[in-house]
C-alpha cells in the first residue's frame, strides 16, 4: 500500500474529530433501492451497507486529558514547617509563659512607680497652692500697712501745718532739720515733737543735752557726736545770717 491513502485517511480522521458528528437516521430499504437504481443492470457490485449511528467509518475521537478543568498540582517551593515534639512544645510554652509573667511583673512595678510619682506631684501642687495663698495674704497685709503709713504721714504733715498756723508772730519758722548730717525723717519727727524745730536750738546743745535728748529720740549720743549735729547746725545758722 502507498502513503497517499493513509494521508487521506488521517486527514479524514482529523476532520471527523474537529467537526461535529451529525446523526442521520436512514431507512435501510429505501437506501438499498436507491443504490440499485443507480447501478447498471449487469453490474454485480454489491453496494456497501449504509452508515448508521452504530455503523460509522470515522473512528471515535480519543478522550481529551483533564476533562474536569482542574489544573494539575504544582510542586511548592515553601519549605515544610518543622514539627516540634510534644516535650519541646511544652518547654517552649513554659518559657513563653515565664517571659509573659516577667513582663507583667515589670509593668506592675512601673505602674506602682507612676502612681507614687503622681501622688507626690499632687501633694507638691497642693503645697504650692497653699504657699501661693499665704504670699497673696502677706502681700495684701503689706499693702494695708503701706496705706496705713501713708495715712499717718499725711496726718503728721497736717498736724505740723496746724501747729505752724497756731504759732505766734514772733516765733521763728521751722527749719528743715534733715539738712543736718545724720538726721532723717524719723529723727526730725521726734525732735519736733520735743519742741526742737530750728537749727539754732540744736546749735545750742551742750554735752549734757545730747545725753538727755538721745534716748528720747531713740538714738545714740555717740552717733550724734560722731555725725556732728551741733557743729553742722551752727554752720547752717551762720550761713543764714550772712
Amino acid at each position: 500500500m502507498n502513503k497517499e491513502p493513509e494521508s487521506e485517511m488521517e486527514a479524514a480522521e482529523v476532520e471527523a474529530q474537529d467537526e461535529p458528528v451529525v446523526e442521520v437516521e436512514i431507512d435501510a430499504d429505501s437506501a438499498d433501492g436507491a443504490v440499485r437504481q443507480m447501478l447498471p443492470p449487469s453490474s454485480d457490485i454489491t453496494p456497501p451497507p449504509p452508515q448508521t449511528r452504530f455503523n460509522t467509518a470515522a473512528p471515535l475521537a480519543p478522550p481529551r486529558p483533564n476533562q474536569t478543568g482542574t489544573p494539575p498540582p504544582r510542586p511548592s517551593n515553601v519549605p515544610p514547617v518543622p514539627r516540634l515534639l510534644a516535650s519541646q512544645a511544652a518547654e517552649k510554652i513554659a518559657e513563653l509563659q515565664e517571659q509573659l509573667e516577667a513582663i507583667k511583673r515589670t509593668l506592675a512595678a512601673r505602674d506602682a512607680e507612676i502612681r507614687t510619682l503622681l501622688t507626690q506631684r499632687d501633694a507638691r501642687i497642693s503645697e504650692l497652692e497653699s504657699v501661693k495663698s499665704q504670699l497673696a495674704a502677706r502681700e495684701f497685709s503689706i499693702k494695708e500697712l503701706e496705706f496705713a503709713v501713708l495715712a499717718k504721714e499725711t496726718k503728721v504733715r497736717d498736724l505740723e501745718k496746724e501747729m505752724e498756723s497756731l504759732r505766734g508772730p514772733g516765733e521763728e519758722p521751722d527749719d528743715d532739720l534733715q539738712q543736718i548730717r545724720g538726721i532723717g525723717r524719723g529723727f526730725e519727727r521726734e525732735l519736733k515733737r520735743m519742741g526742737v524745730r530750728t537749727f539754732s536750738q540744736i546749735a545750742a546743745w551742750t554735752p549734757g543735752d545730747i545725753e538727755e535728748i538721745a534716748p528720747r529720740i531713740k538714738a545714740q549720743a555717740e552717733r550724734i557726736r560722731r555725725d556732728g549735729w551741733v557743729q553742722h547746725a551752727s554752720e547752717l545758722v551762720a550761713q543764714r545770717t550772712k
